[in-house]
């Protein structure tokens, strides 16, 4: 039985000694990563295993914000239907956003020509909010690609594919 405490006491050691040869830098890192400083061998092997983390944690924000997108697109169309019912515009479900945008600017371009139309005001400063909306949703996944392209870009060039 001694021998097997002596055996769990040098493993220890040796892990509690490969921990202290990483800079408080390192380890404060990996804790912050959720990774435990004592499975990492040296500095080298640390500074791997963050990368790969923060890796890891940036797809999980493209995902996350992918996501986000998707569901303020949703939002948005829903409000582009209540305007086209208001409006009396019919759009099919599968029509592009822009398609129906500019459906509706037809509108209320006809609708500024009639002088009985009170209410067009109101109209036309909802579609100016949707569309303002749409551009920056649009804005930000057109970033998001570019971003997601440069990575990969690197990527090969790093790894000369």
């Amino acid at each position: 039985m001694a021998i097997i405490n002596n055996i769990s006491a040098i493993n220890s050691g040796i892990m509690m000694s490969a921990s202290t040869m990483l800079s408080q830098d390192t380890i404060r890192k990996l804790l912050a990563l959720g990774i435990d400083p004592k499975i990492v061998s040296s500095e080298t092997h640390a500074k791997k295993l963050i990368q790969k983390a923060e890796q890891g944690n940036s797809v999980e924000k493209t995902a996350k914000t992918s996501t986000d997108e998707d569901l303020r697109l949703e939002k948005l169309y829903k409000r582009l239907k209540a305007l086209c019912l208001k409006l009396g515009i019919s759009i099919s479900e599968e029509e592009k956003i822009s398609n129906v945008l500019n459906k509706i600017n037809a509108k209320i371009t006809q609708l500024e020509q009639d002088k009985n139309n009170s209410d067009i005001n109101a109209v036309k400063s909802e579609y100016e909010m949707i569309k303002l909306e749409y551009q920056n949703i649009t804005t930000g996944q057109s970033s998001l690609l570019t971003g997601m392209d440069i990575l990969s870009k690197n990527n090969r060039a790093i790894h000369k594919l």
